[in-house]
């Protein structure tokens, strides 16, 4: 899948050891999956492993998507800082319920 990667704005985040960023990425078929937005800013920035995507958003009729992330220094600062359910996420991990599905 053919995706171009254009970043909108990217802020150093001295705090938290971390680069926020937002980009858009014009595609040519379906929304990109948060893999492939992974892959794209790892691509550009490095570190896979530490990278967090908050949003991606597909605006109807338009063959862009904009992603919202957060590129950590090192994973352990993102582990500590971040929710698990964010990295499950990225890492397309998916959520088991723990009921069972059951009404009560």
């Amino acid at each position: 899948m053919g995706v171009a990667l254009e970043i909108l704005s990217e802020t150093q985040n001295k705090l938290y050891d971390r680069r926020e960023v937002k980009a858009k990425f014009t595609h040519i078929s379906a929304t990109p999956s948060r893999k492939e937005v992974v892959d794209a800013l790892a691509e550009k920035f490095g570190h896979k492993d530490s990278i967090v995507i908050d949003k991606v958003t597909q605006h109807f009729g338009r063959k862009e998507a904009e992603v919202s992330a957060k590129i950590y220094d090192r994973l352990e600062d993102a582990q500590k800082l971040e929710p698990a359910y964010r990295f499950d996420r990225t890492l397309g991990k998916k959520e088991e319920k723990k009921d069972g599905g059951e009404k009560k």
